[in-house]
């Protein structure tokens, strides 16, 4: 009797900003109203109150992978932006979320941990070039080891532009040690 009812299924998700660490504590993340979100070949939604959304699956939709093209909201940024246009195995028992941020939220974030990583880096230059300095070596070995630490220094700059990528990607509501 049941076996020729075909129901319409549905992704259930939430649209929320990046949890964060603030003073040794983590602030959950907030729900997002108004953001567009399009499936490929299913219609736009926006998600309501507290950042809820569903979305109807046509009929004949059968897979259980989406593809999402869309999620859009004016001055927000998507922070996991590889989520659009990749396949995505969807659990109807589980939520999709979804996690976006202020830009000019982010833009802080990101010049904080330039900041500090530079900081870091310049001390780190600095005592090693001192070390060198003050060693035993020979004035070739000392001049070696300097541009050793000087072409270092060339792959440091990239490491902290990733770094800062993905510290700022961070969404520490993800962590379930902390709830």
């Amino acid at each position: 009797l049941y076996g020729h009812v075909c129901l319409a299924q549905s992704i259930q998700g939430y649209i929320k900003t990046k949890g964060r660490m603030v003073n040794g504590k983590v602030v959950h993340g907030v729900g997002l109203s108004g953001v567009t979100i399009r499936i490929k070949g299913v219609n736009v939604v926006m998600s309501g109150k507290g950042g809820k959304f569903r979305i109807l699956l046509p009929e004949n939709h059968i897979k259980e992978i989406i593809y999402i093209e869309l999620i859009s909201k004016p001055g927000y940024e998507l922070i996991d932006r590889d989520i659009l246009n990749r396949p995505i195995v969807y659990n109807p028992n589980t939520p999709l979320t979804i996690v976006m941020e202020e830009e000019s939220i982010l833009a802080e974030e990101r010049l904080a941990i330039e900041k500090k990583l530079r900081r870091a880096l310049l001390l780190y230059l600095e005592n090693s070039e001192r070390e060198i300095q003050e060693s035993d070596f020979t004035v070739q070995e000392k001049n070696r080891k300097l541009q050793e630490l000087y072409n270092r220094q060339s792959s440091q700059e990239r490491l902290i532009n990733d770094m800062v990528n993905q510290y700022g990607k961070y969404d520490y509501d993800a962590m379930s040690m902390f709830d």
